[in-house]
């Protein structure tokens, strides 16, 4: 018995420097993943940028016919709901459901109680902002600026909005989603490391 341990202590101690070797290159690999992970968001949106023939427009629609996109690269108008931003290019659909948990399949979410684009009013939609879900997450939504423009298809119809602010306020700030006489489109997100603020978007309609 005696004997046993000290041929399987023996065997550990000489696989010492093989285990301390491979926890050093895991170490290694884990510290270099943290320092870039932060600029890994920026990488994949400007790659899908110069791979973007659409410049982020998607669809065949007015405002990419005014970009001077070509029509070919573009898709026909979607029979689903969307939202297009092309200055981040987000591409996502717009679910309908009665709790966020219908934000788990990785789209957007028209809050229940808000307007829609063809009712009027205040047009409220939301998304999750993970990384990684590249043209349906609301990760970059920080990065717009007033006057840029945001697009939604509803039924099939083209909805042309321009930014008219970005600000972030509290999660209990639920003006953000109350009525409005003018017809605006609210979008937002979580903001913060710990999500504890919620970052707004407000846009208003381009009227030809």
């Amino acid at each position: 018995m005696k004997k046993i341990t000290v041929k399987r202590q023996s065997k550990l101690t000489r696989n010492l420097p093989r285990i301390n070797k491979i926890l050093s290159i895991i170490l290694f690999l884990l510290s270099i993943y943290i320092m870039v992970s932060p600029f890994l968001p920026e990488l994949e949106l400007i790659l899908n940028r110069k791979q973007d023939e659409t410049q982020g427009f998607v669809y065949k629609s007015n405002s990419a016919k005014e970009a001077g996109i070509d029509e070919e690269k573009l898709k026909p108008i979607p029979k689903e709901n969307r939202v297009v931003i092309p200055a981040i290019n987000v591409d996502a659909e717009i679910l309908e459901g009665d709790t966020i948990d219908i934000l788990n399949e990785g789209q957007s979410w028209r809050r229940p109680l808000t307007s829609s684009p063809d009712a009027g009013g205040n047009t409220v939609v939301v998304g999750h902002r993970f990384f990684g879900q590249g043209k349906n997450t609301f990760y970059h939504l920080n990065k717009l600026v007033a006057g840029e423009e945001i697009i939604v298809f509803w039924k099939e119809k083209e909805y042309k909005y321009k930014i008219e602010k970005v600000y972030e306020t509290n999660p209990e700030d639920i003006a953000v989603e109350g009525p409005t006489k003018d017809d605006i489109l609210t979008l937002y997100t979580c903001s913060g490391l710990s999500a504890e603020k919620r970052l707004i978007v407000v846009a208003k309609p381009i009227t030809e």
